[in-house]
Formats: structure tokens, C-alpha cells, sequence
């Protein structure tokens, strides 16, 4: 199990140090560096994006100060999230169910260009005029 959530995060690690930003990921980057977390707050009301990612990376830019930094956290947020999910369908449903739970979301693909495909072509903005 820590085999595959290894594995799968190293390939995130790598895909990470590769690219360049996509424009999701800039735009995180930009609004969480403020001089204030007030002022970073108020730029995180401005788009759709959570807010909370853009407060942490705030704190996190003091730490790191590379753009590719800020991709360590939804890296290790989706390994966790892997991780918690194994081990609470080993507890509900068996081994078993966890493993293939886990192996399923861990071979997820999490390209956040698919998400901004969908997301701009909602129904709620079809609709708006």
C-alpha cells in the first residue's frame, strides 16, 4: 500500500519539477503572495478558487519560495487523502475493498486542466446572460 502511494506521489514529484505552471496553479501562486493575510484574503474573494489553498500557500511561500513549491501541498494533500481513504474502507469493508479503493484513486488521473475544461463550460455560466 505505501508502495503505491509512494510511487503514484514520486510520479507527481516528477511531472511537478518538469512543467511549467498551468494557469490555475499562477493564478494561486500570484493571489497568495501579498504583502498582508488580509490583502490575501481579499484577492482570494475575487475568483473561484479555494480560498483556503491560497491562505496556506501564503504561509507556505515563507518556507519555499519557488513557483514549484506551491504544487507540494495538493501533492501531499492527494497522497493523504489516498492514504485516509485506504484505511477507512480496510475498516468498513475489508482489505481487500481498500486496496482496490486505494489503487483506484491513486491511478486517478489529477490534471487540473480537465478541471478548468469543466468548469468553464458549466451549465450555470451557459445559462447567465
Amino acid at each position: 500500500m505505501a508502495v503505491l502511494i509512494a510511487a503514484v506521489t514520486l510520479s507527481h514529484l516528477v511531472y511537478a519539477a518538469t512543467y511549467a505552471l498551468n494557469a490555475d496553479e499562477a493564478l494561486h501562486y500570484s493571489l497568495s503572495h501579498q504583502s498582508t493575510l488580509a490583502e490575501a484574503w481579499r484577492m482570494s474573494n475575487t475568483t473561484a478558487h479555494p480560498p483556503l489553498l491560497i491562505l496556506v500557500l501564503r504561509f507556505w511561500r515563507k518556507l519555499a519560495t519557488w513557483e514549484w513549491d506551491s504544487r507540494l501541498i495538493p501533492i501531499g494533500c492527494g497522497a493523504g487523502f489516498v492514504w485516509f481513504c485506504y484505511g477507512w474502507a480496510r475498516l468498513v469493508f475489508g482489505q481487500v475493498v481498500g486496496l482496490v479503493l486505494a489503487a483506484v484513486l491513486a491511478l486517478l488521473p489529477r490534471k487540473a486542466d480537465s478541471r478548468a475544461q469543466a468548469r468553464s463550460s458549466s451549465p450555470g455560466k451557459a445559462t447567465k446572460r
